[in-house]
């Protein structure tokens, strides 16, 4: 009969925290009776790494899913909160082999395919450019200046897991590198 939970917190640009929870301890709870618990976070620092959870890819191309957008629009407060970060956009993609890809091209949508979108053959470094040069328009387009980005396409030479695996979607990401911080 265990009684302690750990709490694992990894927000945009914060360094991820671990939290013991104790519940023969109970913590703190709030009028609709949701537990309250106090998690300290710390801000990334230059040299560190933006890891997201959630901003992913449609298959094959350079256009966000729609459940990317909230991490993308906390990152983007993030980058408000803190107006000396400049950052470098890492493009990531799974396998080595070229592919056709869509692209936004003439799109205004950064969420789901449309009109405006372009299909291309791409290398896996092309990709990753078109993917890394996607959030730094998206960051653009909501206020964060472009001279605070810049983007590097590492195609597929720092995957997370085996390209034809069960998790090889994971591949499939960008990373963000804090190049000056406060």
């Amino acid at each position: 009969n265990n009684s302690t939970y750990y709490l694992t917190v990894n927000a945009p640009g914060y360094d991820p925290v671990q939290t013991e929870i104790n519940y023969d301890k109970p913590p703190e709870v709030d009028g609709d009776g949701n537990a309250l618990i106090s998690v300290p976070l710390e801000r990334s620092r230059s040299g560190d790494y933006v890891e997201f959870t959630l901003v992913r890819f449609l298959s094959n191309s350079a256009i966000f899913t729609p459940d990317s957008k909230d991490e993308l629009d906390a990152f983007i407060q993030l980058m408000n909160d803190n107006p000396k970060y400049k950052i470098k956009v890492h493009g990531h993609c799974n396998g080595k082999y070229n592919r056709n890809a869509t692209i936004r091209a003439d799109s205004e949508e950064f969420f789901g395919r449309s009109e405006g979108n372009k299909e291309i053959s791409a290398s896996p470094k092309k990709l990753t450019d078109y993917r890394a040069e996607l959030v730094k328009d998206y960051l653009g387009e909501n206020g964060i200046s472009g001279r605070r980005i810049k983007t590097k396409a590492d195609g597929a030479s720092t995957m997370l897991f085996p390209s034809s695996g069960p998790l090889s979607g994971f591949n499939d990401r960008v990373e963000i590198e804090i190049t000056k911080g406060k």
